[in-house]
């Protein structure tokens, strides 16, 4: 796939994405100038930084560029979602995304739990069948 493809089938994804957006009210129409003018500029944008920083992150070691990426990807995409959708939006967006974190993080500390108290039990079971 080229990359003249590749942006016409973005364009075409958002203009189904928004299409959608419209439909079940998530997005009012009167937000789609100011959405549209924000991706006109966003990608102009991020052309800027991707060139000015190109140089700049080939002279990192791989451990900094490693820790960069994890560290700055998030942040990055929030910033991003936080300019294209506008705040009301990104609101219900990052509310159900912390839940689902906070729930999934809760959930993963209780299995562990579980499990550390258990593994004495099954490590005893173990030997006892052998």
């Amino acid at each position: 796939m080229g990359a003249s493809n590749l942006v016409e089938s973005m364009r075409l994804l958002f203009l189904v994405i928004v299409g959608l957006g419209v439909m079940l009210g998530l997005i009012r129409i009167k937000a789609l100038p100011k959405i549209f003018f924000r991706l006109l500029i966003v990608p102009i944008i991020i052309g800027v930084f991707y060139t000015l920083g190109l140089q700049h992150w080939q002279q990192l070691p791989s451990f900094y560029q490693q820790l960069a990426l994890i560290i700055l990807l998030p942040v990055g995409l929030a910033v991003t979602l936080r300019i294209i959708l506008g705040a009301d939006l990104f609101r219900e967006i990052l509310g159900n995304f912390l839940y689902d974190i906070f729930k999934n993080l809760f959930l993963a500390l209780c299995r562990l739990l579980a499990n550390l108290v258990t593994f004495p039990l099954r490590v005893f079971r173990y030997f006892m069948r052998r």
